[in-house]
């Protein structure tokens, strides 16, 4: 790669904190000397652009980490949402406890967020995660219990927290089946005579895919994480599997502080399809540049 190119295309970035009176040229207008902070971003941006660039014998690994926030802008409501806030309320103190008291209440409850999800669709933020396919190697981690992901084309999901869609059974925890958007009922039973409820993860109950999601940190290039406070435990901690070398960008309007010391780290602070659409060009731009 001619480095005076890469140069051209860091100033087209508009990138913060790049200085050019660090860098000497020769007489030709070549580079022969980078010090400082701006020897670092060089190093760094570089280092991208050859990632992106195809200088590696596999598909490039990027791991989606995405939270509530990623399903606001299609209307499902987060804990952060004024107008959801009685109902996500409730749902943040539910326990295996609550429903052995009023197992009706739970299911009422999950019917309706249900309904509601049926009538929600991915937004843009969701098809660009999914067409990230086509290039790289993706692997979606998500707080979230939509099928938001899914319906957008993405093919490897893991969901943390349970999934909207299905429904397992009290007796037998490994019977999991797919109700779509329909109702689960008092009365609704697994073969084996257990009630069914919904395959949400309740507070005081283990975390989904947790091995798995760590794995696919562990072997991330980059990561891109989206409308999450990374606080919720024991999910929060997975980020801590990415390697130091691997590539952060965290699109959030309040992002988390927790990374802000990470040497390649890129904040996008705004919603969710809007952060997602400015990383889409910038990986259209540098892809095989």
């Amino acid at each position: 790669m001619r480095y005076h190119n890469l140069i051209i295309r860091l100033k087209r970035r508009g990138l913060r904190g790049l200085f050019f009176r660090d860098i000497e040229y020769n007489e030709e207008g070549w580079p022969i000397l980078i010090r400082g902070k701006t020897a670092e971003i060089w190093q760094d941006y570089a280092a991208f652009i050859r990632l992106m660039g195809g200088e590696r014998t596999e598909r490039l690994r990027v791991v989606a980490f995405t939270g509530a926030g990623m399903s606001a802008e299609s209307g499902l409501g987060t804990f952060r949402s004024h107008g959801a806030a009685r109902f996500y309320s409730f749902e943040r103190r539910m326990t295996p406890t609550l429903w052995e008291r009023d197992p009706k209440l739970v299911l009422q409850t999950y019917n309706r967020r249900r309904a509601e999800l049926g009538r929600a669709s991915p937004h843009r933020g969701h098809s660009i995660l999914a067409q990230l396919e086509q290039k790289f190697d993706v692997t979606v981690i998500t707080q979230n219990v939509d099928d938001l992901h899914e319906r957008a084309g993405s093919t490897h999901v893991l969901h943390l927290h349970g999934n909207l869609r299905e429904a397992r059974s009290t007796a037998n925890p490994a019977f999991v089946q797919d109700v779509g958007y329909d109702e689960i009922k008092l009365g609704d039973l697994c073969p084996t005579g257990g009630q069914l409820r919904p395959n949400i993860v309740w507070f005081g109950e283990e975390v989904h895919h947790l091995q798995a999601a760590a794995e696919a940190l562990a072997r991330a290039h980059l990561c891109i994480v989206v409308g999450t406070s990374l606080q919720v435990e024991p999910a929060a901690a997975l980020l801590g599997f990415l390697p130091a070398e691997a590539f952060l960008y965290i699109v959030d309007p309040s992002p988390p502080r927790l990374f802000k010391k990470r040497r390649r780290l890129r904040l996008h602070k705004t919603t969710a399809s809007a952060g997602l659409l400015e990383i889409e060009d910038e990986f259209d731009r540098l892809y095989r540049a």
